[in-house]
This record gives structure tokens, sequence and C-alpha cells, in this order.
């Protein structure tokens, strides 16, 4: 009996709605069972039931379900107003609940293309896992109706231990979010030195989530631990054990499962990272052309320029005093030997001056004075700017040899400029 249309519809609803529930039932099962659920789930397997999803599938959601969280997260957080941000609240305006942030959230992931980024990052990762769950499968048993049990065993512990590191994901937005899956991936498996040594010797959120996130990570290492006591026995005379050597086995199993289900993961993360479409990082403002030179007068030295600055295309942005301080540098001398070991310079051959010195500058052209001032959206103007370079007339004098400047700004965004230093006698 041929189909028609209303049925292929009706099939597309019905899997997609069997694909969910199947996933979160599976899941469930392993949570409550971690020792022995993937039995069952492989009968349902060689039975044929309709009503379980498949290994690919179950991985493939696993990894689409960490990735998609943390923007969720962020979504379903409701908006926290800024500490200068006026908000109104009109009742007669509906303003988006978290369900509504959620759909917009993912609706803007498929308009720039993320979630299928994310898609194909999952698709890399079983990809991998099923050369890990055939390879060691292939290593580790001779007969293939254990490879297969091993290979559907492999993916439903596999599928669970990533599925738990969406808790990591939780846990990570409580303490220091990470920027990317990677980042936050890394940073689960080091847990255990954050928690000892803190995040570079600070840290800025309670110890129990370091706690927490040990605790989990323990957690996820050890729940192959089941099935690698069932298939311990199992193994290929290489690696069967007896008597003392069937811990050795087990540990062996536990590795592997641990090994295929973070090394897929690791490299789905790192797919995505990759090739999920990124902001391009825009600055408020540029700094140009600048012109650099040093006037010396009796004891002082005075440093004087130009710089052409140039507001964002789209938004305005205001200037006020002390937004801007220079920094002079030279070629090291043989007299300067080698820098510091811990210091944190930016070339070896070079030094740098030892003080930053503050800027007085206003803008000549269009004639707007002295800061505070503003630049329209797009708008231009030449800034003209000075330096009192006291302290720095016996360093200069000491380095002759290619002499800068740099001019950088103060606030929160890392914008500078380097040029040549001229000396004007």
């Amino acid at each position: 009996m041929d189909k028609t249309l209303n049925d292929r519809i009706e099939e597309v609803f019905q899997g997609i709605v069997f694909i969910v529930f199947s996933f979160v039932g599976s899941l469930a099962l392993l949570l409550c069972r971690p020792l022995n659920g993937y039995v069952l789930l492989a009968k349902r397997l060689r039975a044929r039931s309709k009503d379980q999803i498949r290994p690919y599938a179950f991985v493939f959601c696993a990894m689409v379900l960490v990735f998609f969280l943390p923007s969720m997260i962020a979504a379903f957080a409701p908006p926290v107003a800024g500490t200068y941000e006026y908000q109104v609240h009109d009742d007669s305006l509906r303003e988006p609940g978290a369900l509504g942030r959620a759909y917009e959230e993912t609706t803007q992931k498929i308009e720039s293309k993320a979630a299928s980024a994310i898609f194909v990052a999952a698709i890399v990762g079983v990809a991998a896992f099923h050369l890990g769950a055939m390879g060691s499968g292939l290593a580790l048993f001779r007969l293939n109706v254990r490879r297969q049990t091993w290979r559907y065993a492999l993916f439903f512990i596999g599928g669970l231990q990533i599925a738990l590191l969406a808790l990591a994901v939780v846990l990570d937005h409580f303490g220091w979010p990470s920027a990317t899956e990677t980042i936050m991936f890394r940073d689960f498996l080091f847990s255990p030195r954050t928690l000892i040594t803190g995040y570079r010797e600070v840290r800025p959120y309670p110890v129990s989530v370091d706690v927490l996130d040990v605790a989990l990570l323990a957690l996820v290492l050890l729940v192959p631990f089941g099935a690698a006591r069932r298939f311990a026995s199992r193994l290929a005379p290489p690696f069967q054990g007896k008597g003392h050597r069937d811990w050795m086995a087990v540990v062996l199993l536990v590795v592997v499962v641990d090994f295929v289900a973070f090394g897929s993961f690791g490299l789905a993360a790192y797919v995505s990272d990759e090739v999920q479409p990124h902001e391009a990082r825009s600055s408020p403002f540029t700094l140009q052309y600048l012109d650099c030179s040093a006037h010396k007068t009796e004891d002082k030295l005075a440093i004087t320029g130009t710089v052409e600055v140039r507001s964002a295309a789209k938004d305005p942005w205001g200037f006020a005093a002390g937004d801007f301080q220079l920094l002079v540098g030279a070629d090291r001398t043989d007299e300067d030997g080698p820098p510091p070991k811990r210091s944190r310079v930016f070339s070896a051959a070079r030094i740098g001056s030892s003080s930053r010195m503050d800027v007085s500058f206003s803008a000549i052209s269009p004639n707007l004075g002295a800061p505070p001032f503003l630049l329209q959206a797009g708008q231009a103007a030449l800034v003209r700017f000075e330096a009192d370079a006291t302290s720095e007339i016996k360093f200069l004098a000491k380095h002759p040899d290619d002499q800068r400047c740099t001019l950088y700004y103060t606030q929160d965004y890392p914008i500078g400029i380097i040029t040549s230093l001229r000396k004007n006698e």
C-alpha cells in the first residue's frame, strides 16, 4: 500500500518524538543501573525493539546536548541589569520568558549557522567513537558476537559519560564560565589540580565548585567499571586475566572506554570550536598614523606627537583625560644582559622604559580641544599629545638604536599603536 504525504509527515514527527523520548529513557536507565543497564539496552537492540534508540544516535544526541547546553543556560537565566543600567517595567508590555529566550537563542544559532556547526562536530565525534569501538573490539576479543556486544556497551556507556559532562558544563557556569567547549573540557580534566592550586593562583568562585568538579570527574571515569568487570573474563588470551590479573584486565577496559569517550568528545569539541562562526573582535575606535618625536631642552625630555583617532562606524565614543599612556623602548645592549627569566617581555632583544608616562592630549582637527570630547560614529580627529619624560633621559641616552614609541589606551580595550621615536635636537 502506497504511503500518502500525511503518512510520511506523521512518520517524521513520530521519529523526532521517538528520538527524544528514547534518548531520555535510555539515559535514565543507565543512570539508575550504571553497572548493567547497557545489557538491557543491548538486548533491546538484538530484539529489534522499535522503542530503543540506536547506539550511534545515542552518542550523537549526548554530544549535541553538551554543545547546546551553554547557550540554553544563558537563555533560561533571567537578564540581570548592569550597575548603571536603567530598566522600565511596564505591565502592558509582555517581556519574553525563559522559553522565549531559549527559542530566540536557538533561532539565532540556526541563522548564524552555529547549529549546523554543532551537528558537524557531533558527527565527527561519533565517527571517532566508531573507530575507537571497532578498533578496541578487534584488538580485545576474538568472537564477532562479543565484539558486537562490546561495541553496544561502549556506545551506551560512553554516551552516558558524555551526557554527564553536561553537569560539568552547569558547574562551569556556576564558577568561571569557559570561552569554548575545548577550554571547558580541559578545565574539567584538570579540576584536581585546580582544586589544589586555584585558577591561575586565584579562585574567584566558591571552592565547592572545584570539589564537585573533582567528584564528577571521578564518577565519569568510573562509569565503565561494571562493564569492565563483565568483559574482563571474555578477553582474548593476550589480555585475559587470571587471579590477580583480573583487576589488571578490568583497569585496562576502564581505560579503553574512558580513552574512546573522552578522545572522541575532545575531538568533537575542537571541531566545534573551529567551525562555529565567531564574531570578529571589534574596537570602539582605531589609532592610525602615529608620529612621535623627542625634544631635549636642558634637563627635560618631552615626547610629543600626533595620531589619528577614528570612532567605530556604528557607535560614537567619548574620550577623557588619562585615557592614554606612553611607553618607549629600544634594542637591548650587551650591558643590559638577558631579561629576567620570570619577566613578561614581548621580545628578548628589546628593552622598555621602566615607567609609563601620562599623556596630555587635545583634538586639533576638528578643533575639539582638550578632553572630554566625543567623536561621532565614523568621525576621525587628529590628536596632538605630549608626555613629560624626564625620568627617561638616562634610558634613551644609553640605548640609541631602534628607539620606538608606543601609545596605548588605558581602559578596557587593548588598543595601541607603535612607531619609531624621532629625535629633534
